[in-house]
């Protein structure tokens, strides 16, 4: 069976019902195939939002998600985008191990036998180090960042890309 036929076979057998937007909140994670990155960044055209690629088994992953859980408490205009690179039989794990984390956004999981190409697809100088997240402005260019996330980076980031003042801590 030819390949791209294949991972289409694959994307409809893993699709929840109704999954068929690439801008939602259920945490239930949709396929991503071949096209899925392009059809992400078409979904966010003028608006800043945030690539965040992760796995079950990483730790400083599973650290981030819940760093960006809080940060979107605190700004609830943060478009989070969340890509599992976990193969598509560790499915039914992702969604419970999202709301544990407490972030909401877009989930997707890789769903291609070949992983390498969806990392290309993502990034062509993207290795597959874990974690490894984009900031996206306004206009769709993106910063790339590989390993944990500096939490008052991201708190600048969000400000710079939203246009906000910055929250005011009480104590």
């Amino acid at each position: 069976m030819m390949p791209l036929i294949r991972a289409a076979l694959l994307a409809c057998a893993l699709a929840p019902a109704g999954a068929v937007s690439a801008a939602g909140t259920d945490l239930e994670p949709q396929p991503f195939v071949r096209g899925s990155q392009q059809a992400i960044v078409a979904a966010h055209v003028g608006m800043p939002f945030m690539l965040a690629l992760w796995s079950l088994d990483c730790t400083y992953c599973r650290h981030d998600l819940a760093m960006l859980g809080r940060l979107q408490q605190d700004h609830p205009q943060l478009r989070l985008v969340m890509v599992a690179t976990d193969p598509p039989a560790r499915r039914g794990e992702i969604a419970p191990a999202l709301a544990e984390l407490g972030v909401e956004g877009e989930s997707w999981l890789f769903a291609d036998a070949y992983a390498e190409r969806l990392r290309y697809e993502v990034d062509a100088e993207w290795l597959g180090e874990l974690p490894r997240t984009y900031f996206y402005d306004d206009r769709g260019e993106r910063i790339g960042i590989s390993g944990s996330l500096d939490e008052e980076a991201v708190r600048e980031w969000i400000v710079g890309a939203y246009g906000e003042a910055a929250p005011t801590v009480t104590p």
